[in-house]
């Protein structure tokens, strides 16, 4: 047997009818290479929405997880503010336990910060956002100020774009003229 026809090839350097059947087993016709070149794309196509599909319900997830948390957390951070509050004018509590309690607010903050927790806290005499503030109160206030944030009951929280708790505030009104 001559090296041509181990090769699958004629002694003219054709190929023979063993080359050739081997040749068209092996190399795909042009419409069948563009059909497999089209799925191959397809197939990278769909594992990458899967990919980004499978993060966004990660991050989601992962977002709801800490809304659950922080909404059962937020009465005792609630707590240690009216404690912070209340001890804010008090000489018979020692100075040094304030502000270790302070301290540890702030602490709790930056965490929250970190983790990616918007604290809501508005500003007096701010108008009140619906979206982000819960009215519970008025009180009558005299001035031109009526409908404005003049105590912030309990502050606000957000994760991304879901409001955890809206800030609970108590806007002003108009005297009575009675």
């Amino acid at each position: 047997m001559s090296d041509n026809a181990k090769n699958g090839e004629n002694e003219d350097g054709s190929p023979s009818a063993v080359g050739k059947s081997v040749e068209s087993e092996v190399l795909p016709e042009p419409e069948e290479g563009d059909a497999l070149q089209d799925r191959l794309l397809r197939a990278l196509a769909e594992a990458e929405n899967a990919r980004k599909r499978a993060e966004k319900a990660g991050t989601e997830g992962r977002q709801a997880g800490m809304a659950q948390l922080l909404s059962e957390l937020a009465p005792a951070l609630d707590n240690l503010d009216l404690a912070l509050e209340a001890l804010a004018g008090s000489h018979e509590i020692e100075p040094s336990l304030i502000k270790g309690l302070e301290a540890t607010r702030r602490a709790i903050n930056d965490a929250l910060l970190k983790a990616g927790v918007k604290i809501l806290r508005p500003s007096i005499g701010e108008d009140p956002d619906p979206h982000v503030h819960e009215i519970i109160g008025t009180v009558p206030t005299p001035g031109s100020n009526t409908g404005q944030i003049v105590s912030v009951a309990q502050s606000g929280y957000m994760i991304g774009p879901r409001l955890v708790r809206a800030a609970r505030v108590i806007v002003s009104r108009e005297v009575d003229a009675s």
